[in-house]
């Protein structure tokens, strides 16, 4: 009798776990997708915008040296800073530069902007700490194949491996207040600087808070309620543009004014949508103080002097307008330009056409032998036709704060 109870129970174990199991899937038949409410979806934005995955990518500060052969044991290192401008951009900047203690290095910085008053506070940070600022992007070595995530494991305060680049860097919107606080600024030839006014906006969040009610009893009056804080959950946001108002722009101007910039950067900045972007032109550079010395980062790490290019080539950085393809709003470096659909490559300079050869005499008229004579060779024709040019997609959304 014990044994059939025994075998009744093993039984039913089994055909249990097997009931247990879920059954399979057939791929032919789609899974339901579940539906997310309004609400859920808010929140699914919501997180994603926090942890930075819509947008350009948060600004990195971290300190780099120089990759370049043979260079030690006097490889020069810089302070690079790529990204959007954020709220802890400013913090990050505080560790590496408090990790460098005395020590003074130049601030290589490639940013399309981000928020107006972390730009400012960085700012004063630098100018307190009288660094350089020149305009270039940072390329870091690549990992080793048994280490894949070097980058992400490196302590921004550690030097990084990397070289810099200065061609088609640009520091644009809000960055223009980083670059206006270097001691020294270093924009080169083929970098780009770019001002237009501030966007402003509100942001609106649906909280829940749960507290929880505590009863004090006086001892000689009524009782007392305290409120404690127990939750707190985000619902949804909603962020809705407005108008920056005048105490914004008087911030900026006596901002400006701090770091010994003319007044005439307000100006440019005022008259420019915040939907489009002002590149300043080499002339207004100069006259805006916005920039001390014509090189790039590449140029100051490397003291590689890069060759000027040629007017007659391309688009001409000091003429806007040279060229039909250039419309308002783009970023031209050197013979493209970034911020519009279509932009005009360097033409191919002009060559000479070959030398047309002499016709030959019939054979059946020798011609008697002449004497040499002296005959000045042809001179090419000054290259001022200029070819049709090719069109590339070059897409660069303008920066806004």
């Amino acid at each position: 009798m014990k044994t059939l109870l025994l075998a009744c129970w093993w039984v039913l174990l089994v055909c249990g776990a097997a009931l247990a199991q879920p059954a399979p899937q057939d791929p032919a038949v789609p899974r339901p997708r579940a539906k997310l409410s309004p609400a859920e979806l808010d929140k699914l934005l919501t997180q994603l915008k926090d942890f930075d995955i819509l947008g350009p990518p948060p600004m990195q500060v971290r300190i780099v040296r120089s990759d370049a052969a043979g260079c030690e044991p006097n490889c020069p290192e810089w302070i690079s800073a790529q990204g959007r401008i954020v709220a802890d951009t400013l913090p990050r900047f505080k560790a590496v530069l408090q990790s460098l203690g005395t020590r003074k290095l130049p601030i290589l910085i490639d940013s399309n902007g981000g928020a107006v008053h972390e730009a400012l506070a960085i700012g004063r940070l630098i100018r307190a700490r009288g660094l350089d600022v020149a305009v270039a992007l940072t390329r870091l070595s690549p990992c080793p194949p048994d280490q894949p995530r070097c980058r992400f494991n490196a302590k921004p305060t550690q030097p990084f491996p990397g070289r810099p680049v200065g061609p088609f860097a640009k520091c644009a919107s809000s960055c223009a207040f980083i670059l206006a606080a270097g001691t020294h600024r270093y924009v080169g030839r083929l970098t780009r600087v770019g001002v237009h006014q501030v966007t402003s906006s509100q942001t609106y969040a649906k909280v829940l808070r749960r507290y929880k009610i505590v009863q004090q009893p006086g001892l000689f009056g009524p009782a007392k309620q305290t409120k404690q804080l127990i939750s707190e959950e985000k619902l949804s946001e909603k962020t809705v543009e407005t108008q920056t108002g005048d105490a914004t722009y008087a911030k900026i101007k006596a901002y400006f004014a701090e770091m010994g910039i003319a007044d005439a950067i307000v100006a440019i900045l005022m008259t420019t949508l915040p939907t489009d972007i002002h590149w300043l032109t080499p002339a207004e550079l100069a006259d805006t103080r916005m920039v001390t010395d014509q090189k790039d980062g590449e140029e100051l790490i490397t003291g590689v002097v890069r060759p000027a290019p040629n007017p007659t080539a391309g688009f001409n950085p000091a003429r806007p307008s040279a060229t039909p393809l250039f419309q308002q709003g783009c970023a031209a470096f050197g013979g493209a330009a970034a911020g519009c659909i279509f932009a005009g490559l360097p033409a191919k300079p002009n060559t000479p056409p070959p030398p047309v050869p002499a016709p030959l005499a019939p054979a059946t008229a020798p011609v008697p032998p002449q004497p040499a004579e002296s005959v000045p060779a042809p001179v090419a024709p000054n290259a001022t036709s200029t070819p049709p040019t090719r069109a590339a997609a070059i897409e660069v959304k303008p920066a806004t704060e």
